[in-house]
């Protein structure tokens, strides 16, 4: 029987080999080679704000997940911190923007099949974010690797990140999940976690203990 290990990783080398070469979500994949040493080296390892977890099975790399309790404006605060970094990150920032504005343009493909609209609570309203520095959990991002997808580790990672922000005193966690990306809102289903499709198609992912408070607050 396989053996499944879920690990808040400090190996810097580690995390930079996978921010390099596994991270695929915008803006960390953009980021240069120095810029994601920093990021492993003096925020993933050294800043207790912020949780890199990494799953094994049976000592094999499985997934991993990024999340922290900094805010919608994590990056904002990483430049801040950083100011070496500043213009390679400004970069980064502006072909966002570019990207942003090509994709209205064009309608997006979908890879993978996309859930029925009924499948998610509607929410007549923009996407939130309800957490502010230190009084809410963001997850940035989940990564399973090919070869262990369909063994349930995204939802377990989840869990461990929720487990994670308990433990420092954090009373709720959430997330931004593309429409598209049916594995991941499933693995938040899984998870115990609440789905809404916004006003704007986005979805928005909530922890047990945030989907009331949501609710209520942004209803």
């Amino acid at each position: 029987m396989s053996s499944m290990q879920i690990l808040r990783c400090q190996d810097v080398e580690k995390i930079f080999r996978i921010l390099e070469y596994d991270y695929t979500d915008p803006p960390v994949k953009s980021f240069t080679r120095n810029t994601k040493k920093t990021l492993a080296s003096s925020w993933c390892v050294k800043n207790p704000n912020v949780c890199f977890l990494l799953a094994e099975i049976d000592g094999k790399e499985a997934g991993f997940l990024f999340g922290h309790i900094l805010g919608p404006r994590i990056w904002r605060i990483f430049a801040s911190d950083n100011p070496r970094h500043a213009v390679s990150l400004a970069l980064v920032w502006a072909l966002q923007r570019i990207n942003r504005f090509i994709t209205v343009w064009r309608k997006p493909v979908a890879t993978v099949r996309t859930l029925p609209k009924n499948e998610l609570v509607r929410l007549n309203r923009p996407f939130p974010w309800g957490s502010t520095w230190g009084n809410g959990g963001i997850i940035e991002f989940v990564m399973v690797y090919p070869e262990f997808r369909g063994c349930s580790i995204a939802p377990v990672l989840i869990e461990a990140f929720e487990s994670e922000m308990v433990r420092m005193g954090v009373p709720y966690v959430e997330a931004h999940v593309s429409e598209h990306n049916t594995a991941s809102i499933r693995a938040f289903h899984k998870a115990g976690w609440a789905t809404y499709r916004m006003k704007d198609g986005d979805i928005w992912a909530s922890s047990p203990d945030q989907v009331k408070r949501g609710v209520e607050d942004h209803g």
